[in-house]
């Protein structure tokens, strides 16, 4: 997991970049995406030498926070509020894998 940048401003949102190796952050972080999904992404990533990007986000209108979940231009949230191991899941059904 590695941080690659801030954003100025008060709210300070950040963007993180993971790869495959990072299987224990993703549960850790992502407590709502289910383990063996977990590991299946991280397989995937290895197998696709890609990174996922996570993006915070804020809205400012009703106070949410949430975080856009990148693999290359896709995003697994949907709007930033959606993510879940049915995301992540439909996204590797697409990709075979």
């Amino acid at each position: 997991m590695e941080l690659i940048k801030t954003y100025a401003g008060s709210k300070q949102l950040k963007v993180w970049q993971y790869n495959h190796a990072d299987e224990l952050n993703f549960v850790k972080n992502f407590r709502y995406i289910n383990q063996s999904i977990a590991i299946r992404l991280c397989e995937y990533l290895k197998a696709s030498q890609q990174k996922v990007s996570v993006e915070e986000c804020y809205d400012s209108q009703s106070g949410w926070r949430g975080q856009h979940f990148y693999i290359d231009k896709e995003d697994l949230s949907l709007n930033g509020y959606c993510f879940s191991s049915t995301s992540v899941e439909m996204f590797l059904e697409q990709k075979g894998f």
